[in-house]
């Protein structure tokens, strides 16, 4: 390998640390990482190259590049009206779309065979196992650094509602969520032995962690991989669909622990209400007036309503506030056309570039599906961990001519 794949294999390794305060600083309100620095650094060693190499954007990727560059010039426009005061989040929206888009075009670059993406994949599934087993020890109470929430709760030699190393649940899910699928199936890890471990870790980790909008997403994909594989003429080897099934048993159990239910539904009896007030109160400050209604009413207003619920938990509801139905408009138009190309490839004629593309398509749209449903809970639209794995889709895309989808094929 090139010290370029190497520095970005580095990234992908520390991607888990992102949101947290290790090996980071501010400039003014700014958070700023080694995850940043990293990129910028791999950004330096690959785009002069492969420019002068002659390098063309697929023109998958240029579409999308055109729909960043609208979105960040469109939630821009908001920025004119709103109290200085009360203007960080919605800055920090804007200059994220910029970001995303250069993480796009850079994963485009570096991520150019279906090997290196295995490789990609193969780092941040051993580093989210690293997060995972640091999990399990914290639960049986180890001080070790990370997160405990207000509503944890004892479960027989288990603390619930804890999490190492990481500072935030959305990170996490989004780890968990982004990776799952890829242990389903060979590819990444061809050993069914080493498959159902690490799926048990990730079943074990998410219970105890106690994110409930996780555990919704991971049952969601669930469901959509058993819709999905039985497109693949490649057959799930029975060991690893009980795998899956005996991890949808212990997922089961960590809902409906009785025990576990009785006890924090005893703590946090006004969650649910309270979310739903914040919904309604976004939706009512977002239709206010025509202004708001396109291009946001700014995520400073809802702070100074909601002073307990600060955050909307629903990806598209915090999009809204902070930018508007035309924001909105674009950024369904990008994941649109992000699925829409999977879902040609997972439909295309059996004999195009072989079985294994497909077998892809199908886990990133697996993935996908969780990660959207983890987005009705939680505010990832600056998610730098979301947008990666979105990235690394695109360049999974950006790596094949269009197929010719077996319907298409047999009407001509």
């Amino acid at each position: 390998m090139t010290p370029k794949q190497i520095i970005f294999l580095l990234f992908i390794f520390m991607l888990p640390i992102d949101g947290t305060e290790y090996l980071s600083f501010y400039i003014g309100p700014f958070h700023i990482s080694i995850l940043d620095l990293l990129l910028v650094l791999i950004f330096y060693l690959v785009f002069p190259e492969e420019t002068l190499r002659g390098f063309k954007f697929h023109p998958f990727i240029q579409t999308l590049s055109v729909l960043f560059i609208m979105l960040a010039v469109i939630s821009s426009i908001s920025l004119v009206y709103i109290p200085v005061e009360n203007i960080s989040y919605d800055i920090k929206i804007t200059l994220n779309f910029i970001e995303f888009l250069v993480l796009i075009l850079l994963l485009s670059m570096m991520l150019k065979d279906i090997q290196y993406l295995k490789k990609v994949l193969a780092v941040l599934i051993v580093s989210v196992s690293l997060v995972n087993v640091l999990t399990l020890v914290k639960a049986f109470g180890s001080p070790i650094p990370g997160t405990v929430r207000m509503s944890s709760t004892i479960f027989g030699p288990f603390l619930i509602g804890t999490l190492a190393i990481l500072e935030g649940y959305l990170s996490f899910s989004c780890l968990v969520l982004g990776t799952f699928p890829f242990l389903m199936v060979r590819g990444i890890f061809n050993r069914r032995t080493t498959r159902i471990i690490l799926i048990a870790l990730y079943i074990i980790a998410s219970i105890l962690a106690y994110s409930r909008s996780l555990w919704i997403a991971l049952l969601v994909q669930m469901i959509v991989s058993l819709m999905l594989f039985q497109t693949l003429e490649t057959r799930l080897n029975k060991k690893v669909a009980m795998g899956v099934v005996f991890a949808c048993i212990l997922m089961a159990l960590g809902i409906f622990a009785e025990d576990l239910y009785t006890n924090l539904i005893k703590i946090r009896p006004g969650t649910v209400s309270l979310r739903v007030v914040g919904y309604f109160t976004g939706l009512d400050m977002a239709l206010s007036n025509p202004r708001d209604f396109l291009f946001g009413t700014g995520k400073g207003r809802f702070f100074s309503v909601m002073e307990e619920e600060q955050v909307p938990h629903n990806f598209l509801l915090d999009l809204f506030i902070s930018k508007g139905i035309i924001v909105i408009i674009l950024m369904g138009l990008v994941f649109y056309i992000i699925v829409k190309k999977l879902v040609r490839i997972v439909r295309m004629s059996p004999g195009y570039e072989g079985e294994e593309k497909k077998k892809f398509a199908v886990l990133f749209l697996i993935s996908l599906s969780g990660l959207f449903t983890e987005g009705m809970f939680s505010p990832l639209i600056n998610s730098f961990i979301f947008w990666t794995m979105i990235a690394i889709t695109c360049s999974f895309l950006s790596q094949y001519h269009e197929a010719i989808p077996v319907k298409e094929q047999s009407r001509a």
